[in-house]
C-alpha cells in the first residue's frame, strides 16, 4: 500500500489512496495485539520524541 497517486484505469484519473494509513494502523494493531488506539499513542509520541532531539541545544520551553 502507498500513498502515492497512481492511475485509475477505469477513468483514468489519478487519485490518492487515502485509507492506506488506516489499513497500515489496523494491519500494525493486529499483529502486534493492541488496541489502535495505542498505537496511534506511540505514533504520536515518537514523533514528538524525534522532534524534540532535532531541536538545537538550550532551544526547549524551559526558558533556558
Amino acid at each position: 500500500m502507498s500513498t502515492a497517486p497512481h492511475r485509475d484505469d477505469d477513468n483514468n484519473q489519478d487519485r490518492n489512496h487515502d485509507d492506506d494509513e488506516s489499513a497500515r494502523i489496523e494491519n500494525a494493531a493486529a499483529q502486534l495485539r493492541v488496541p489502535i488506539a495505542t498505537i496511534r499513542y506511540w505514533r504520536t509520541h515518537r514523533r514528538l520524541w524525534r522532534a524534540e532531539r532535532r531541536r538545537p541545544p538550550g532551544s526547549g520551553s524551559n526558558g533556558a
